[in-house]
């Protein structure tokens, strides 16, 4: 390490850090785990990124290149030099109308590919829920998908090519090629040649058992997409990268395809009493062709209603439905629409399609519904308690014709259990995410999340799904990939990192060798917090340490519109937002001596450019207070401190 960190300061001139506030706050993301990296990286240009992942790899330093660190299963963290590509590489190179494709780098925002292509009737195709702060570069690197995918399908429909910075410190370029240009790659003799040579022999080896162990469904992301690559007509190794969760390479380069706006759309909000009968509708429901069909439960309804963010934006609601299921249908023309809506509510008042419906063709209130299915997560994780609806079955996908059947078995296993559990997601895409509430202190609990995951993939191989269809596999479920796909396919994974990281160099850990999800979690048995003494009233957040608790690593604070967060929106720097201070303040009241941890300089340092506004306490879907928060912190820091100049100055004027 220590040759490692003489070259940086010999060769690296950009922005590299290594100071403790820095590691604790790279060392989560919007997971149950933590592990603290080596350093953090955040280059200003591809080039940089280039230049400190080889000096990294010549010194045999583990790299993971991250986004916005908004992923659910702690694909981004890791013993690991992180490279942040958030920051700076989010430029948009190109955007081509003629061939519908646009150029750009990893760390463009979803939200900010859109706004470029709307004034041109383009969008991009998946949609995900964190589409204000996640970026393109995790989004390939998780396969995603979204509320649209029923019409545009995953990132793996949608990447054209890749650039790829690979573990030997080479970058290749990978596209569709046809037999003829494919043959030609396997001839060569270099480092790019061998990969093609390499993954043409392993398909071939592996060609029935991939085709006999992976689900034909629309929403599968675990494991390696090798059956991307069954077709010899026509084959993209970038479609391998898809979804790879960076463990094969460190992507600087994207193209994609673009899909038209939809011209006429229409939002139909059908209301049930129960959320099974709800499910058991969405095949006859997929007959009308919609564009979306969500699905939102009485759970995050409730939540919704207590959220100063949401609480006003709930009019929409007919009675106190158990269920909704939330159908976007859209026609080329406003009068098609209307014959569509027309031929669908006859049919649905016949068939008795929900104790209510509602229409919504107003842009705001369409927002709100969407805003409300968007924020489910963050709600569920807004209870003031450690025991929490927990990320670890959270992203199981089926053949939407079986949701109902699957979901009514999974609930009647969970009861038995004694879980309650928050269910929302993609019932079009036969994706649910269901939370049971887990406190993972207990060591009782933790054990009972395992054999949980143990016997759900289990039963979502009786119904031919898998337990990822957007999120993504990480340090959560890496570990069931034998289990799922069986112990050929298991060995075809291996021999996909052999090809490309035979070292474990590149984001090593996930997709293969990974290890058991109760490792490494941010709340643990073994977490020690002692109670803070405090001057403000903490008793409505369950106390100080509840309160720091409370933010899950959602990123919502990583927004670049609204209020939260100010300074975040300033800077683009992971360090100044509010997730990063409630990150640097848990690791301090969490260490064997919190007050001397937490009232330090870099604690400060990190909390200094809070404005203190309450954005985050009504934007944050968890409601962190971190304005109420910091004046605690201060209270505490200036009685140990005293008062600055500047305080003493302000003060006292006038």
């Amino acid at each position: 390490m220590q040759a490692f960190l003489d070259d940086v300061k010999a060769e690296f001139n950009g922005d590299i850090r290594f100071d403790e506030a820095s590691l604790h706050i790279y060392s989560v993301d919007a997971s149950i785990f933590e592990i603290n990296p080596l350093g953090v990286a955040l280059p200003k240009s591809v080039a940089e990124l280039i230049q400190i992942a080889r000096l990294a790899l010549r010194h045999k330093i583990p790299v993971i290149a991250r986004g916005a660190g908004t992923g659910l299963t702690g694909a981004c963290i890791g013993k690991a030099l992180i490279i942040d590509c958030s920051k700076h590489l989010n430029k948009i190179i190109n955007i081509d109308l003629e061939k519908e494709c646009v150029r750009c780098e990893p760390g463009v925002i979803q939200d900010q590919l859109n706004a470029a292509l709307r004034p041109h009737g383009y969008r991009l195709g998946p949609d995900t829920s964190t589409g204000n702060r996640a970026t393109i570069g995790g989004m390939v690197g998780n396969n995603s998908a979204g509320a649209y995918s029923p019409k545009y399908g995953k990132m793996v429909d949608h990447v054209i090519a890749l650039e790829v910075l690979h573990a030997d410190g080479e970058i290749h370029h990978y596209q569709t090629l046809n037999p003829k240009e494919w043959n030609k790659k396997c001839s060569q003799t270099n480092s790019e040649g061998k990969i093609y040579s390499q993954i043409t022999t392993l398909i071939d080896q592996y060609r029935d058992e991939i085709i006999e162990n992976y689900p034909q469904i629309p929403r599968r992301v675990s494991g390696y997409n090798l059956d991307a690559l069954l077709d010899s007509n026509q084959r993209n190794i970038a479609q391998l990268i898809v979804g790879s969760e960076g463990t094969l390479g460190l992507t600087t380069q994207i193209d994609l395809k673009i899909s038209k706006c939809p011209q006429h759309s229409t939002l139909c909000v059908l209301h049930f009493d129960d959320l099974i009968h709800a499910l058991n509708q969405v095949p006859r429901l997929l007959e009308f062709k919609p564009i979306a069909l969500e699905l939102i439960d009485h759970d995050i309804i409730e939540m919704g209603r207590l959220s100063p963010s949401m609480r006003g934006k709930l009019e929409w609601l007919v009675a106190d439905p158990q269920a909704l299921l939330v159908m976007e249908l859209e026609a080329p023309s406003s009068e098609e629409l209307i014959d569509s809506l027309t031929s669908f509510e006859d049919w649905a008042l016949k068939e008795g399609m929900g104790y209510a419906r509602r229409y919504i063709e107003e842009h705001a209130q369409r927002n709100h519904i969407w805003a409300l299915r968007k924020s489910g997560l963050g709600l569920l994780l807004s209870r003031r308690t450690y025991s929490r609806a927990i990320a670890f079955i959270e992203d199981l996908a089926v053949d939407p014709q079986h949701i109902g059947p699957f979901i009514a078995e999974l609930k009647e296993y969970l009861t038995a259990k004694g879980r309650n559990a928050g269910i929302y997601g993609h019932a079009g895409s036969g994706l649910v995410h269901i939370r049971p509430y887990v406190d993972l202190r207990k060591e009782s609990e933790r054990k009972d999340m395992l054999n949980i995951m143990k016997d759900v993939t289990d039963l979502v191989k009786k119904y031919g799904g898998v337990l990822t269809g957007e999120h993504g596999d990480g340090l959560l479920r890496s570990w069931l990939h034998k289990k799922l796909f069986g112990e050929k396919i298991y060995q075809a994974f291996l021999e996909v990192k052999n090809i490309f990281d035979p070292h474990r160099l590149i984001n090593p850990g996930k997709m293969v060798e990974a290890p058991l999800p109760d490792q490494n979690l941010r709340i643990s048995p073994k977490t020690h917090v002692q109670a803070i003494p405090t001057f403000l009233d903490f008793k409505p957040e369950g106390g100080f340490e509840l309160a720091v608790d409370l933010c899950n690593g959602n990123g919502q604070c990583r927004k670049n519109e609204t209020i939260m967060c100010p300074s975040f929106q300033a800077f683009h720097d992971e360090r100044h937002s509010t997730r990063a201070r409630a990150q640097v303040l848990r690791a301090a009241i969490t260490g064997e001596q919190p007050m001397d941890l937490m009232l330090t300089e870099d604690v400060y340092d990190v909390l200094d450019l809070c404005l203190e506004c309450k954005g985050c306490k009504t934007e944050c879907p968890s409601q962190v207070d971190m304005a109420k928060i910091k004046s605690e912190f201060l209270y505490h820091y200036q009685k140990k401190n005293g008062f600055s100049l500047r305080n003493h100055l302000f003060g006292n004027i006038g």
